[in-house]
């Protein structure tokens, strides 16, 4: 372009004449114009920047909220169908259960293979259910056999043992659980049903026997254990007159000679 002041040729962009050093507003304009341009670009760059991590955080957390409600809806349907397979294989195993089948297992007294049997076939122990009282023989012949094996523990036990384990022992305990059987206040320790009803005749029976054979009690003692309550205090005296009874010291571990 020529300066207007001298004529001579130069460029533009300059800021003044270079020959008479007059300002060339073309220049100055070209100038603020490129400089606000740069600010403009460079203020673009710095956001994109600071808003990058943002912007690629804000996608992570969407795809792995996403990947988590694909997995949430697949274990929900695999739930869904796991409980309807369960609920349908139970439903096979009830419909071909045959109560003539268990009513001969429980005349032959084959109380583990009626246990299996019941199991086998997801079978109904509810009050009501025809199958409840198989159940409850179950659960009285297995309440024999543990009866059994807890008098074999205990006759184990020699006088030092008892006198060191007065409290909560196996003689409070053994004593404890023949006032349940007796007094019948467990579902395990009572015959709903009349056709069990030797089975804890039989159970009765064997604590009867126990308390005689190891504590001497007659009728009169039998009938004060059943009438007493295991969490009274008089359930305690019945515990302190069996230690009695046998000479055992009863409270020793207290210091008590």
């Amino acid at each position: 372009m020529k300066c207007e002041n001298c004529g001579a040729d130069f460029s533009a962009k300059e800021l003044q004449c270079p020959f008479c050093g007059t300002v060339n507003p073309t220049g100055v304009k070209w100038t603020e114009e490129e400089t606000q341009a740069k600010s403009r670009v460079e203020h673009t760059r710095k956001m994109v920047i600071r808003s990058a991590p943002l912007y690629v955080a804000n996608r992570v957390v969407n795809r792995i909220l996403a990947v988590f409600l694909v997995l949430a809806i697949l274990l929900f349907a695999g739930t869904f169908v796991a409980f309807w397979m369960e609920e349908k294989v139970m439903e096979h195993r009830q419909s071909t259960i045959v109560f003539s089948e268990a009513k001969a297992l429980r005349e032959a007294e084959d109380y583990q293979g009626l246990k299996e049997y019941l199991d086998a076939h997801d079978a109904d122990g509810s009050n009501g259910s025809p199958y409840a009282v198989f159940y409850e023989a179950v659960y009285l012949h297995e309440e024999i056999d543990e009866f059994m094996a807890e008098w074999m523990r205990y006759s184990q036990y020699d006088q030092a043992y008892f006198e060191e384990y007065w409290e909560y022992g196996a003689a409070e305990n053994m004593l404890e659980k023949c006032a349940q059987i007796l007094q019948g206040d467990y579902y395990r320790y009572r015959a709903d049903y009349e056709e069990n009803a030797e089975l804890m005749e039989e159970l009765q029976h064997l604590c009867k026997l126990f308390l005689v054979s190891e504590f001497g009690y007659d009728e009169t003692d039998i009938q004060r254990l059943t009438e007493t309550a295991t969490y009274e205090d008089a359930f305690a005296d019945i515990v302190r007159e069996a230690y009695e009874r046998k000479g055992w010291e009863y409270g020793k571990s207290d210091g008590q000679e």
